[in-house]
Order: C-alpha cells, then sequence, then structure tokens
C-alpha cells in the first residue's frame, strides 16, 4: 500500500514540475504548457513501468546500468582522445564524437547487463543480495521435478515460500517429454505433471527465471549457478549435483533422504496399487511407477496396461536411478476369470 502511495506521489509530482518548467520555457512559444505535464506524466509512468518489468531485480538493472553507462562514456573520451590526434580533418572529427559516444556506451550497458555475473569480483555490488541463503528460496532441478512426491512435500510446507525453476529446465522437461526413449519420455511427463501441480498450490509460489546463465553448460549447473546467485537452497535428488553443491557450500535439500524419511518404506509383502502403464521387458510383465517416483515391475500384467492392478511386492532392486520394486500380481476375481477364460 505505502508502495503505491509513493507512487501516485511520484506520478503527481512530476506532472506538477513538468507544468511549472512548461510555464517557463514555453509561454512565449507556440507550444501548449499542458504539453509539458504530459511529457512528465509519460516519463513518470515510463519509470514505474521499467520497476515492475525489472522488480525482482530492480536494484540490481538500475546499477549496473550505471556501471555500463560509466564504463561507456569513460571508453568513449579514451576512444576520442585517440581520433583527435590521428584525424587532422576537424570537420571529420566533429562528427564522430556524437555517434561513437552512443555505440560505445550501448555496447558497454549490454556487456555488462549480461555478463554481470562474470564481474561479481570486480563490481561486487551489482548483485545486491547478502551472502547468507535465504530460507524461503529454493531452486528445483530436473531430477526434483521428476519426482513426483515434489509437490506433496511443498504441499506440506517443507520449501518455504517461493519455488524457484529456470527456463531452461523447463525446456530440457519437454525435450524429455517427446524423446524416442519411454524412459526419458515418462521422466519428461511427470516432470510437466509436477509443474502443472506446483502452479495449482499457490503457496509455495512458482516462479520462471530467465536469467541468462552462459557458464552453466549442463541442466546441473543451470540449477546450481542459479541456487548461487540467488542465495537459495538447492532442491535435487541426483547424487552427482548434491555432490558439487555440498563441495560449492551451497545449501540442499535432498528430496530422496527427505521423502524416503517422511514416507512409509515398502517392504516385501506389502500390498500396492499401480497403474500398469507400458509392457515391461520380459514376457507378461507390466510396468508402471509408485506414487514416490519408483518403477513397478509386476509379473502376469503385461495384458493389464491402462489398468491398476493389485501386487504384493516381491523383492526391492536399488539403482544409481532410484528404487525399483518387483511384485506379483495379486490374483483378484476377474483376473482369475480371464485367465481361465485363456486358458
Amino acid at each position: 500500500m505505502l508502495t503505491l502511495v509513493i507512487r501516485i506521489c511520484f506520478v503527481i509530482l512530476s506532472t506538477t514540475v513538468a507544468l511549472a518548467y512548461g510555464r517557463n520555457y514555453y509561454l512565449e512559444t507556440d507550444f501548449p504548457v499542458w504539453l509539458a505535464g504530459v511529457i512528465g506524466f509519460a516519463i513518470a509512468v515510463t519509470l514505474i513501468a521499467m520497476e515492475q518489468a525489472f522488480r525482482r531485480r530492480f536494484a540490481r538493472a538500475v546499477v549496473t546500468v550505471i556501471v555500463g553507462l560509466f564504463v561507456g562514456l569513460l571508453l568513449s573520451k579514451l576512444i576520442l582522445g585517440v581520433l583527435d590526434a590521428a584525424i587532422q580533418n576537424p570537420a571529420i572529427r566533429d562528427n564522430i564524437d556524437i555517434p561513437i559516444v552512443l555505440i560505445t556506451t550501448y555496447l558497454a550497458i549490454i556487456t555488462i547487463l549480461h555478463h554481470a555475473d562474470r564481474f561479481r569480483i570486480i563490481i561486487p555490488f551489482v548483485e545486491f543480495r547478502s551472502q547468507a541463503p535465504e530460507e524461503g528460496k529454493v531452486v528445483c532441478d530436473l531430477s526434483a521435478l521428476t519426482d513426483s512426491r515434489l509437490a506433496f512435500l511443498a504441499q506440506a510446507g517443507l520449501f518455504g515460500h517461493r519455488l524457484l525453476v529456470h527456463e531452461r529446465t523447463i525446456h530440457a522437461c519437454q525435450q524429455l517429454s517427446t524423446s524416442s526413449n519411454d524412459t526419458d519420455q515418462q521422466r519428461g511427463q511427470r516432470a510437466l505433471a509436477t509443474l502443472a501441480d506446483l502452479r495449482g498450490l499457490g503457496e509455495p509460489m512458482l516462479e520462471l527465471e530467465s536469467i541468462d546463465l552462459p557458464q552453466a553448460d549442463s541442466d546441473g549447473a543451470v540449477a546450481l549457478e542459479l541456487a548461487r546467485l540467488e542465495g537459495a537452497r538447492l532442491c535435487c535428488s541426483d547424487r552427482d549435483i548434491l555432490a558439487r553443491a555440498k563441495a560449492e557450500r551451497i545449501p540442499v535439500v535432498d528430496l530422496s533422504l527427505l521423502a524416503e524419511v517422511l514416507t512409509a518404506g515398502v517392504q516385501p509383502g506389502d500390498s500396492l496399487r499401480v497403474r500398469i502403464e507400458r509392457a515391461g521387458e520380459q514376457q507378461g510383465q507390466g510396468v508402471g511407477f509408485h506414487r514416490d517416483g519408483s518403477m513397478v515391475v509386476v509379473s502376469q500384467a503385461e495384458e493389464a496396461i491402462g489398468e491398476e492392478v493389485m501386487l504384493v511386492v516381491k523383492r526391492l532392486h536399488h539403482t544409481a536411478q532410484g528404487r525399483i520394486i518387483f511384485g506379483d500380481r495379486q490374483e483378484t476375481a476377474s483376473f482369475q476369470r480371464r485367465r481361465s477364460t485363456a486358458e
């Protein structure tokens, strides 16, 4: 509310000051005085719109532009000094100074805007952030989004009030969902479904980041760099990325460990219900996925693709990618009738 009042006062003051100047400078000309007020109003509204467009990094953007302007003007002065000594024709010298200042200043501002993160040691104040991680912000990487437990844990309030996902991570999810490999395609579809669930929660708020990260050459590096820049925690289930984050002193949320602690474990002999999504590698097997993202391989379930079946857990197999549950299909009345008919 206070911000709104300040903005309204700024617009009124800008319009009033512009009208005052207009009375002094336009009174003896053909220009209407109210035109100065319109110009002042337009400038104020433009500045407020720019603040809204860069509201999450407004201080960083303003300071970066000021630094770029200073560097551009300094380089322009150096270049013009060299040209003054090299060019003897005063007509040429007088006509190239403004274009050189404009071009040099523009290139300096754009370069620093796109690569401010590389210059943060030279210009440490362009980030305007605390060195301590903010507990309310969590960056989710690709491995976290492919885990269907993420939305449930977020709904339980374990991740603060802001979840950050980079646009490159979403693009990777979309690429996986259209992959020719069935496993990658299912991972991508689960990730997109998780994103949809997170958007529907409302709290924590899901925010998409589009900041340029030229040094990040992989999906994991994108999440690491974003967490470092935002001073946020990294939510991940990939062991390699977690190890790298800990080595770089980035706070992490180990999604697999957290979900394993909070979720009741599946043990041999337990009964589960799972939806069969495709045929398995061996004859008669059907493959589905548990709610925690684990792959479930069910014997005698190949003909039940698209249906939910009951199974008894036979054994568990742990791999680098996660856990695989093997089970035997329970012989329900409908299944017994179907099998007796086939025999």
